[in-house]
């Protein structure tokens, strides 16, 4: 697959997400919007960025003809693969282990890993970044908005 049709990526997977959203049950009390509308902004943003993405990707493919008429490099093209194929595998990783760990845990080693590798070398940044984040995300739906989180090993 070329770099080019990555954009599907999040296609297929949104398309996954919404079929099995809307088999959630619908609920007859409580929130009005229901169990479905959380997942369903999910699916809007991985749809939106999966056309940004194809505007990008059509962008720098015009660009890069001008600059250089004889075409990308194919290392390029599997580096970009092995980059979209490794993160997937990540958030899938995370996925699995979101329940067990806990949301504070699972997400600060989550993004913790994440921003090293995209910005590599700032580990006291990424450091605090990927562990203020979860626990303010954390206390916000937990303590202020009673949205129950996992709390995994930590036991919060």
């Amino acid at each position: 697959m070329s770099k080019h049709l990555g954009f599907l990526i999040p296609i297929v997977i949104g398309i996954f997400y919404a079929v099995v959203n809307e088999r959630l049950p619908h609920l007859a009390f409580g929130d009005p919007l229901g169990p479905r509308a959380f997942p369903r902004l999910v699916v809007a943003g991985m749809l939106l960025s999966a056309l940004l993405w194809f505007v990008e990707t059509r962008s720098a493919r015009k660009a890069a003809a001008v600059a250089a008429p004889s075409g990308g490099s194919e290392e390029q093209d599997r580096g970009h693969i092995k980059s979209v194929v490794a993160v997937s595998a990540w958030m899938f990783l995370y996925i699995l282990l979101f329940v067990p760990l806990g949301f504070v845990v699972d997400t600060a080693v989550f993004l913790f890993v994440l921003t090293s590798v995209f910005h590599r070398g700032r580990h006291v940044t990424n450091a605090i970044v990927s562990v203020a984040f979860p626990v303010g995300v954390y206390l916000l739906f937990v303590k202020l908005l009673g949205v129950p989180l996992p709390p995994g090993v930590l036991h919060l």
